[in-house]
């Protein structure tokens, strides 16, 4: 599938005010960017708060699994 992202938009909870996995959090986060949840990426690093977070919104996310070291990433499509 092609796709062509139109907006970027970085936005941390240290910044906002609420915390993940907050609802409020992501709600935000959509409303701050003007779209839908359901065409929203979240991409994240912690299951519990950036996936199941975002996906109790409709959102789509990436779980980025940093492993062991800093030398090894892995990008898992949720």
């Amino acid at each position: 599938m092609l796709c062509a992202v139109t907006w970027i938009e970085f936005l941390f909870s240290s910044a906002i005010g609420y915390k993940k996995p907050s609802a409020r959090f992501f709600s935000y986060i959509v409303k701050t960017v003007g779209a839908r949840a359901d065409k929203t990426l979240m991409i994240g690093n912690e299951e519990k708060t950036d996936m199941a977070g975002s996906h109790a919104l409709g959102m789509d996310g990436i779980l980025l699994n940093t492993g062991i070291d800093s030398h090894s990433a892995t990008l898992v499509w949720l």
